[in-house]
């Protein structure tokens, strides 16, 4: 069995569903969207509806309408014209009947009488013959819609006035406005669409030639299409014929209906008798409209002249009413003056109480200020005076003593009291003693003046391998006295950024201290590593180790004591002081890590770059 076309009736009717695509041009009264409700409304929109409900009752087939709009009635046509005969597509704009049109689509049955007329403005003389249509119009223009029936109209004026003026428009609705508004524009026109603007007090005229009688509206669709059969059996239907007389007079009023409706059924309109008379009542009504409108527009006159002498009272009401508050409002003026002043005068006040309470706040920040000041020297001064309160008890206690002892033993060998065995014992002492007042002095004066000048770090790029190679020759002398061994674990490419001369004196302190508490045959080992972008420099070594309380002591300035070494090697307290000082100077920290008896290892940091 063959298989239908998709968008065939008999594909439709078999699915019991489907949907109808209907291609429109707007055209009043037939279909054209309502502007109140912005919905699709006329008699052929109406019609189509009643033709899905047709199909429902009579065929159980649910057809959906998809209206689209068409730019112009040309598009429409070719449209439906090149459409293939299996979709399912109508045509609607009330469609006439040609000879032509016949050979390019397919018809329904009429559903309307069409008779076009010849209409001109209302301005124009009357005209019922050709001899007087040549002698009034031939120097009109005549409008048409492209490729419609109206334009085909025109053929018959072209051959009685030669080189007819013409001109094309987009729609029906254009015919009738440039009509009704230019005295020399003609054309055709469809019979309800005249009969409705002259409803609609347009400035038209029917004129007694050349009118046209067709066949009826249509609707059309691709030549050869089913859905002839559907839309002609709901067109000869009784609920079609009682459907229409009651749609025509919904869009076109009654007494166009009944000239139609007797149109359609053949009941003669010799010498346009049905059209004269409609025209006459058409006109019996806007003649009575006018009177209405003339009767209502005497009453708004009377309302007026009511209303104006209203207003004539109300103004001189108004008039005393606003006299008497001028009076009332210059007297408030007056007193809105007074207090102006007295507003302005406490603004003055208040701007010199604000002035005043400025510069009480000013000197207040200028006292706070100088006590912020006053509080800073006298907390160098404190400072200053803890400084020369700890050189005065180094210089009377750690100074002293050694001098006194070089002077008991000087005093002995002048008075040759000393055997060769002896001297030669206190030489060695006053040896140490001489070597620790010169480390005292050194350490001293270092600390003195980094306390009181307040000494600041050149920085630049430091070798601590070469750095710590030179300290270790400076030391190694003691340490051989000793058997210590000095071991330098800093490889030669690692430096640092600092002050030179400030990591020296730091580095030849911790070796000094370290070198005096490591027993003879010890080691000291000097290392390095990064921890968290930062040199970490170790000074470790395998002394007698710092108790928990002695390292708490260590680095504070508050505290100030010395321990001998292994070899009763005197130590000045300052030394530790100076390497914190100084550490810190730099950027670093520096801290000790030690147990009794397990030795000690003084660390601190330096920055890797600057």
């Amino acid at each position: 069995m063959a298989q239908m076309p998709s968008g065939s009736w008999e594909r439709v009717k078999d699915l019991h569903k489907g949907t109808l695509v209907v291609h429109y041009l707007a055209n009043q009264p037939f279909i054209y969207q309502d502007k109140n409700t912005q919905q699709l409304t006329g008699i052929e929109y109406d019609l189509l509806q009643s033709f899905t409900r047709y199909l429902l009752h009579q065929h159980q087939v649910s057809l959906t309408l998809d209206f689209q709009s068409a730019p112009s009635l040309a598009a429409l046509y070719n449209q439906i014209k090149n459409t293939p005969v299996d979709q399912a597509v109508l045509g609607v704009s009330s469609f006439s009947i040609t000879p032509q049109r016949i050979h390019e689509v397919g018809f329904t049955m009429p559903y309307c009488p069409d008779i076009e007329v010849l209409i001109s403005n209302s301005a124009v003389p009357g005209v019922n013959n050709v001899a007087d249509f040549q002698e009034v119009m031939s120097d009109f223009t005549a409008l048409y819609i492209d490729q419609s029936s109206l334009q085909e109209n025109l053929d018959t004026i072209k051959k009685l006035i030669t080189g007819l003026k013409t001109e094309a428009v987009p729609s029906s609705d254009n015919i009738l406005q440039r009509i009704s508004t230019e005295i020399d524009k003609f054309g055709y026109i469809e019979l309800p669409k005249y009969l409705q603007g002259l409803k609609q007090g347009l400035k038209i005229k029917r004129q007694g030639v050349f009118r046209v009688d067709r066949e009826g509206y249509t609707m059309i669709f691709p030549k050869g299409s089913d859905w002839v059969t559907p839309l002609n059996d709901y067109l000869k239907s009784d609920v079609f014929k009682q459907k229409l007389p009651v749609l025509l007079e919904k869009h076109l009023g009654k007494d166009v209906q009944e000239l139609l409706i007797k149109a359609k059924t053949k009941v003669s309109m010799e010498n346009n008798s049905g059209i004269l008379r409609v025209e006459k009542r058409l006109k019996t009504l806007e003649l009575q409209k006018k009177e209405i409108e003339h009767k209502r527009d005497r009453l708004y006159i009377k309302i007026f002249i009511v209303g104006l002498g209203f207003a004539a009272i109300i103004m001189a009401l108004l008039f005393r009413n606003n006299w008497q508050k001028q009076k009332i409002n210059s007297l408030l003026q007056q007193q809105k003056k007074e207090i102006e002043k007295q507003k302005n005068d406490l603004a003055e006040k208040n701007e010199q109480i604000l002035q005043q309470k400025e510069e009480i706040e000013q000197q207040r920040d200028d006292v706070i200020a100088k006590n912020v000041e006053i509080e800073q020297r006298r907390e160098e001064l404190n400072k200053l005076n803890q400084v020369k309160d700890r050189l005065f008890s180094i210089v009377s206690h750690d100074l002293r003593s050694p001098l006194n002892s070089l002077k008991g033993t000087l005093a002995l060998m002048e008075m040759g009291a000393l055997a060769k065995d002896e001297m030669q014992y206190f030489t060695g002492e006053l040896n140490k003693e001489l070597s620790y007042v010169l480390e005292l002095l050194e350490n001293l004066l270092k600390w003195a003046k980094a306390q009181m000048e307040g000494i600041e770090p050149h920085f630049e790029k430091i070798n601590l391998h070469a750095l710590v190679k030179s300290n270790i020759g400076l030391l190694q002398p003691i340490a051989d006295k000793k058997q210590v061994a000095l071991i330098n674990q800093v490889a030669a490419e690692t430096t640092a950024w600092g002050d030179e001369e400030m990591i020296k004196l730091v580095v030849r302190n911790l070796l000094s201290n370290a070198i005096k508490f490591t027993k003879e045959s010890g080691t000291i080992e000097v290392t390095t590593k990064i921890v968290e972008n930062m040199l970490e420099v170790a000074i470790a070594d395998s002394g007698v180790g710092i108790s928990a309380q002695q390292q708490a002591q260590l680095f504070n300035t508050d505290t100030h004591f010395s321990t001998q070494g292994t070899n009763h090697e005197k130590g000045t307290g300052l030394g530790l002081l100076i390497c914190k000082e100084f550490i810190e100077k730099n950027n670093g920290r520096i801290w000790v890590e030690s147990q009794p008896d397990k030795g000690s290892t003084f660390k601190f940091t330096l920055q890797q770059k600057n």
